[in-house]
């Protein structure tokens, strides 16, 4: 079976050029399956977190300020540093044995973090989790480039993304679950361990599976073999958008898209992981929920989250096939507007039975954005995308995982302390989703210019690879 995607058939209508919808390879399905484990495991680990919070803090004593920082800085400081290093080994050295380190080690330091009992520890295995975790973007999505055609990989990073859901799902059911039977067992005895409470054991039970799981990276195809062919095809075309461009040279050709895209998807990021990190001591606060309840009510807009981002991602797929080289950004600000005023509802309101309904429709909108990744697949060359998703995810890294937890909380104490928990969320949410959907509306043009550009190379490629194999 062939690695490479299989070349997009098109035909002319009017001023734009529509696509026929291209067969997906079973190289490509279990390559998402494979990824969709592993960021099933990724975001499990970081939501366990956030349904722990309010036992941590007991146990440690520790502020709502210093678990902002586990839960933000602690993660993102690595987090950034690691997917900057992660990026450059995705475009230069085998992806399945750079992901199989990746997956153990950020799954021993979320077991480790069981074996925290101060906040010095915590910080050191969070850090650990963040910087393993941080291989996992642009990786992901560099294979999926390489293995789905142009016009599915919208519909394949949404599956991908509802990976994400799924994991938020488990945790948030499971989790809870178990987080309430540890919880009344009180302190648990582990041979060689010794003593520990219900919150270190929650992080044991997640993390240590994950270890073996890793052993699933080498299931993934080699995907060196299609870049080169990519490479050739651009040379033989002898054209200005077919040269090969380094990276630097490459954000240098297009300042304004580049930097309009990670800064929108950090802004919307930020979105999300306010209502991740929050939502549970919200709820847990404002209507004095159980952990089991919490983990259920969340459950419901997490699954509504996944669903929303298969959604967006097949519309964006559509939309692609009839012409629209800016569908991603077309979309993604349509769904983020119509998402925001739910968010600012439920967490205003105060109602447990409006909360529920409001909560799901948010995810199923504003925070179902995870296929806008598309763009940069798109709109740049194939060697580039492990930095370009890099850059993108430090920026998220900075402003969403390590910028989201503390500026919910600030607001908060802002509006008035803990009790205020709902405004700091409903505030975040309005001003940055505002932002980011007004840099994806100044970003159309340019995103239209370099994807047309980007095809071009593309089709060449194909040509290239059919020639070569007659």
């Amino acid at each position: 079976m062939s690695e490479v995607a299989a070349p997009d058939k098109s035909t002319q209508s009017g001023s734009r050029t529509e696509r026929l919808k291209t067969p997906i390879s079973a190289v490509a399905i279990v390559t998402l399956s494979v990824l969709i484990v592993f960021y099933l495991m990724s975001f499990a680990d970081k939501q366990m977190f956030s349904l722990l919070v309010d036992p941590i803090g007991a146990n440690l004593g520790l502020s709502d300020v210093q678990l902002g920082v586990l839960n933000g800085i602690a993660f993102s400081s690595m987090y950034i540093t690691g997917v900057l290093v992660a990026g450059w080994c995705v475009d230069r050295f085998e992806i399945k044995t750079v992901l199989f380190f990746a997956v153990a080690f950020w799954s021993f330091s979320a077991a480790f973090s069981g074996l925290a009992n101060d906040f010095t520890t915590l910080f050191v295995a969070r850090g650990g989790v963040g910087l393993g975790e941080a291989f996992l973007p642009p990786a992901a999505y560099a294979l999926l480039a390489a293995t789905f055609p142009r016009d599915r990989l919208a519909f394949a990073n949404g599956v991908y993304h509802a990976g994400a859901n799924i994991g938020a799902v488990l945790t948030l059911i499971f989790g809870g679950m178990l987080i309430g039977a540890l919880t009344r067992l009180g302190t648990i005895d582990l041979p060689f361990v010794g003593e520990i409470q219900g919150w270190q054991g929650a992080f044991i039970a997640t993390g240590l599976p994950g270890i073996a799981l890793a052993f699933l990276a080498f299931f993934l195809p080699r995907i060196r073999k299609h870049r080169t062919v990519e490479q050739m095809a651009a040379a033989a075309a002898k054209a200005k958008a077919a040269k090969e461009v380094s990276f630097s040279g490459f954000v240098m050709q297009n300042p304004g898209l580049v930097a309009a895209h990670v800064l929108a998807v950090a802004l919307l990021a930020v979105l999300a992981y306010s209502l991740i990190t929050w939502s549970p001591a919200y709820l847990g606060r404002t209507f004095g929920w159980s952990h089991e309840r919490i983990g259920w009510t969340l459950a419901a807009g997490s699954a509504a989250g996944g669903v929303g981002n298969i959604f967006w991602g097949y519309v964006c797929d559509r939309y692609y096939r009839k012409g629209y080289n800016d569908a991603a950004y077309r979309v993604f600000s349509f769904a983020t507007v119509i998402g925001i005023p739910f968010i600012v509802a439920a967490f205003l309101m105060k109602s447990e039975q409006w909360f529920i309904l409001f909560y799901a429709v948010a995810w199923f909108t504003a925070s179902s954005f995870g296929p806008l990744v598309t763009a940069v697949q798109l709109f740049a060359p194939s060697a580039l995308h492990g930095r370009l998703v890099a850059l993108q995810t430090c920026f998220v890294g900075l402003f969403a995982i390590g910028g989201a937890p503390l500026i919910v909380a600030i607001l908060a104490d802002v509006y008035g302390g803990e009790a205020y928990l709902g405004e700091g969320i409903a505030t975040t949410a309005a001003v940055v989703g505002g932002g980011g959907v007004l840099l994806l509306v100044l970003a159309t043009k340019p995103l239209r210019k370099a994807v047309v550009l980007q095809n071009s190379v593309h089709d060449a490629a194909q040509k290239l690879s059919e020639a070569s194999t007659d």
